[in-house]
């Protein structure tokens, strides 16, 4: 049985956005995105909703990782301050195609038992990852090796490990 990601209501949201924009996309996607949910005023409630849900850091961390994730790409050069949006203060243009995984990818099963694994051995470490374990999930079914998959989970949540 699939359980849902914590973040599932985010990533529906840049989604709906990005399939909204015109083609080609360019570098400046994240802020694109975001300027079109700040501009449709349904997609505007629900970002004001979810920033009341996960807080404003966590929806626009993990809008951008979505919204990379979703175009496949990358950005190389920082972060840029917003020139359209008034919702995120800078994005990283995506420039670059995504660089491979290192790890291949992994059923849902094996995913899971990685994610388990790596969790009991280094619980004192990582208390709040339960709260992402979904996304943590997912990023390993990706590819993604488990222990960046963590990093990364935590990261975009605005969670250190060892924080409690």
């Amino acid at each position: 049985m699939k359980k849902p990601l914590l973040t599932a209501d985010i990533k529906d949201l840049v989604t709906e956005a990005l399939d909204s924009l015109p083609r080609p996309l360019t570098e400046d996607v994240t802020d694109d995105v975001f300027f079109a949910i700040e501009t449709t005023p349904q997609w505007r409630a629900r970002y004001d909703s979810l920033t009341q849900k996960h807080g404003q850091t966590t929806l626009n961390s993990w809008g951008g990782y979505w919204i990379a994730n979703a175009v496949d790409r990358t950005g190389t050069s920082g972060q840029t301050p917003a020139q359209k949006s008034k919702l995120i203060l800078t994005y990283s243009k995506l420039d670059q195609p995504a660089a491979p995984l290192k790890g291949k990818k992994a059923t849902e099963a094996a995913a899971r038992a990685s994610v388990f694994a790596f969790y009991m051995a280094n619980k004192a470490s990582y208390l709040d990852a339960v709260s992402v374990k979904e996304e943590i999930v997912q990023l390993v079914m990706a590819g993604m090796p488990v222990d960046e998959a963590f990093g990364k989970a935590m990261e975009l949540s605005g969670k250190a490990p060892g924080a409690v």
